[in-house]
């Protein structure tokens, strides 16, 4: 598989993975459940008849007894010949062991759920929340005892922000701000940050989100765009770590860059970026020192604005009156 080899090389370049990519990739890539689950909503559907109203049941429960997931639809349809159920307007909620608090919530128009295998599609509009992160869209696929979450349309996805330590730009400097425009808040006052994908992967039990196709990133702090995008979270949804694949730009609206790959390590406030063999990553800034930088590896720290270059090629504006360079040399 392509993209796992991608990933492997990556983490063979100094990119560290806390997780197994190769097996993650292969259970990602195995749609079988799907293409099941899609047949026989389309297959039994129109056997429904007078479905129930208001209803609510358990569907999976811990070895003591106490109920983990449970189902509550506005109309519901129990096939009793294979344990399929059948819900309009539903809600299904996770719950930790005490059986009264809620981990995660999945809501949806309409979806059919395999009470044997736990898992469930919904063809139209549904929306998942765990913690503070929320993720949403239409051709969603969930399976309740791994956490995994598939969506083929629409992917948008809504957690605190991504940016930098103390609120610090990934690309070093505050963001610019539309005047007069009020920004939406998340915990604590700030922004949150929204993903868009065409499809999504969310892993909720090891942390790991991928974005594909047409991925674009909108932060307080910055902008990103990408052919596929990883997301790896600590906790319910705090940000390690970002690895943006192919066709990557990022913009905080005086600082622009373009690259093949670009890794971002929160913690220690780090950015490599990677060019490929038709083009250098290339880092530029707009804003008064209108100078540009571009290597193999251009590495930027976000504290101290620090620029690592590989094989680097550097351009400043020409020299003014004053004789001096345009870097102030």
């Amino acid at each position: 598989m392509r993209l796992a080899w991608t990933i492997a090389a990556c983490a063979a370049a100094g990119w560290v993975f806390a997780f197994d990519s190769g097996r993650w990739m292969a259970e990602r890539g195995d749609d079988s459940d799907v293409v099941r689950l899609r047949e026989v909503y389309d297959r039994r559907v129109s056997e429904i008849a007078h479905p129930a109203e208001n209803v609510a049941f358990p569907i999976e429960t811990y070895p003591n007894g106490v109920v983990k997931s449970r189902l509550r639809a506005g109309k519901a349809y129990m096939f009793l010949d294979s344990g399929f159920v059948w819900g309009a307007n539903v809600v299904v909620e996770q719950y930790k062991e005490d059986g009264k608090t809620a981990m995660g919530t999945l809501t949806a128009d309409c979806c059919i759920v395999d009470r044997k295998t736990k898992t469930g599609w919904a063809p139209g509009f549904a929306k998942i929340v765990w913690g503070d992160a929320s993720v949403s869209g239409r051709g969603v696929h969930f399976d309740l005892g791994r956490e995994f979450v598939k969506i083929f349309a629409d992917t948008r996805i809504e957690a605190e922000g991504f940016g930098g330590k103390e609120a610090k730009s990934v690309l070093g400097v505050a963001a610019r701000r539309t005047a007069g425009k009020k920004e939406p808040e998340g915990v604590g006052g700030r922004r949150k940050a929204t993903i868009v994908a065409e499809r999504a992967d969310y892993d909720h039990r090891s942390g790991v989100v991928l974005f594909d196709r047409n991925v674009f990133l909108d932060d307080a702090e910055y902008q990103m765009g990408a052919d596929r995008l990883f997301v790896f979270l600590e906790g319910t949804n705090t940000l390690r770590r970002l690895v943006a694949l192919g066709n990557v730009a990022i913009t905080n609206g005086t600082k622009t860059a373009h690259c093949d790959k670009a890794t971002y390590v929160r913690q220690i406030g780090k950015i490599d970026m990677y060019g490929d063999e038709r083009a250098s990553a290339r880092l530029e800034d707009g804003g008064g020192k209108k100078s540009a930088v571009e290597g193999d590896r251009v590495t930027f720290w976000t504290d101290t604005e620090q620029v690592e270059v590989e094989n680097a090629i550097v351009s400043v504006p020409a020299f003014g009156t004053s004789g001096r360079k345009g870097l102030g040399l």
